[in-house]
């Protein structure tokens, strides 16, 4: 099966961004299109991470949130991604993850970036 077949490993919604936000080593390839009608304002992005890469060890203390209101916010339905995309993620200064109260199949990530 070519890479082009193969299912992402995760799928996100999420507002209009710089693709090179997902440009780290640990991302394989990356696909950002136009989420589609009625989410003008939204890029559906498609993950696929390499299989060859050691995860690495984090802490598990969740980073501070800062004094201002998130920049983005990424969702979807079903499998998220794992905690640790937005934990070791080098332009986010912090995140949240938040996932419906009936079945946690769908998730939504606040965002917050680091600002230089």
């Amino acid at each position: 099966m070519s890479m082009n077949q193969m299912t992402p490993d995760t799928i996100v919604f999420i507002g209009d961004h710089d693709p090179s936000l997902w440009d780290l080593p640990w991302i394989d390839r990356t696909e950002v299109t136009s989420a589609g009608e009625g989410r003008d304002d939204k890029k559906l992005v498609k993950i696929w991470f390499r299989r060859d890469e050691n995860n690495e060890t984090i802490s598990s203390a969740l980073p501070p949130l800062p004094d201002r209101p998130h920049d983005l916010t990424a969702y979807s339905m079903g499998e998220g991604a794992p905690p640790v995309l937005w934990h070791i993620h080098p332009p986010f200064e912090a995140y949240r993850l938040d996932f419906d109260d009936d079945d946690g199949s769908t998730w939504r990530a606040r965002i917050w970036l680091k600002r230089s």
